[in-house]
């Protein structure tokens, strides 16, 4: 996860509210729409993005370690649909 942070510069609640949906490894692209956030009166939840300029297309080159990372972890967790 931490790779997939450093090579993409995705903010720590967009990567924990990532489905493989959201993933697509054929064409190198991560679809950023949602967030996870954590307050003590709601506790762990989904919510949009923090402004609609952060919903975006992020490119992962073919080259990048964290491709690598991303198609490790689906071959581990095939039936799930939360990446991580």
């Amino acid at each position: 996860a931490i790779m997939l942070i450093l090579y993409t510069g995705l903010r720590r609640g967009e990567l924990c509210a990532l489905n493989w949906t959201d993933i697509d490894l054929k064409n190198g692209v991560i679809s950023v729409t949602k967030n996870l956030l954590y307050t003590p009166n709601m506790g762990v939840y989904e919510d949009t993005t923090k402004t609609k300029q952060s919903q975006r297309a992020v490119n992962i080159p073919p080259d990048n370690s964290a491709r690598d990372v991303l198609v490790l972890r689906q071959a581990q967790m095939p039936r799930r649909n939360f990446s991580f």
